[in-house]
């Protein structure tokens, strides 16, 4: 017999806030949130150290602000891709000392970089895998099988479902066949293709958004066409961009 003790409206489990609402907001919110101190902190290294390595600027944001950031992102992260991009956008601007009002795409084309949203759904895709490993008895396992049986039926809610919010992903690029009809194994071997795809997809939005922006008239006309190598120059940003 259960004995209800208490009924609230959010709970932390391993250190995922968690809401009544069910969608994942909160644990969106809170980990955009708890990114910016490791943010600080990376830049404070970064000055403090004099680095100028492009390459070891980008793999300290990755150790130090990205792995916060992606705590149980391949669970919430389904419908908030968009936003998790504020943190790295943050980071460039402030690491290239750049206007706030810089459009996202042209951060991303002058430093190679592409939206964190890439590996946020690599890390879905290799979560998907790993649930399909399972056995079919494991509550992992059981919850997806729900899951994707919800997803073809009318009463279906997509901000709740996390299997349908894949293959919205993956139907962009148009992989969502292979959602629901594979394999662990058969998803493994597509896994390369799938990731390859969704990099270029991307990719292809930063492109088409950059000629369409007012922020800067001269950018969109060198930018698909010159690659800007200050970013792997061990120099200052700055001192660069001025000369």
């Amino acid at each position: 017999m259960i004995t209800v003790k208490a009924i609230c409206s959010r709970l932390q489990y391993l250190a995922v806030p968690l809401s009544s609402s069910c969608v994942f907001q909160m644990a969106c919110d809170h980990f955009i949130s708890k990114a910016r101190t490791p943010l600080g902190a990376a830049l404070e290294i970064l000055g403090r150290e004099k680095v100028s390595n492009w390459d070891s600027k980008m793999t300290l944001f990755l150790s130090l602000v990205e792995s916060v950031l992606f705590y149980g992102v391949e669970v919430w992260g389904g419908r908030y891709l968009e936003d998790i991009e504020v943190v790295q956008s943050r980071f460039l601007k402030r690491l290239l000392n750049l206007p706030f009002s810089t459009p996202g795409c042209y951060l991303r084309l002058e430093t190679g970089r592409l939206k964190l949203k890439v590996n946020a759904l690599k890390r879905m895709m290799k979560y998907w895998i790993r649930i399909l490993e399972m056995k079919e008895d494991r509550l992992p396992r059981i919850c997806l099988t729900q899951l994707v049986q919800l997803d073809v039926r009318e009463c279906n809610l997509p901000e709740l479902n996390w299997a349908t919010q894949l293959r919205g992903h993956l139907s962009i690029i148009g992989s969502d066949d292979v959602c629901f009809d594979a394999d662990a194994v058969t998803v493994k071997r597509k896994l390369l293709d799938m990731c390859e795809r969704w990099e270029n997809h991307c990719f292809s939005l930063d492109i088409e958004s950059c000629p369409n922006s007012r922020y800067n008239n001269h950018f969109p006309k060198y930018a698909l066409l010159v690659q800007v190598l200050y970013p792997t120059l061990e120099v200052s940003a700055v001192r660069t961009r001025r000369e």
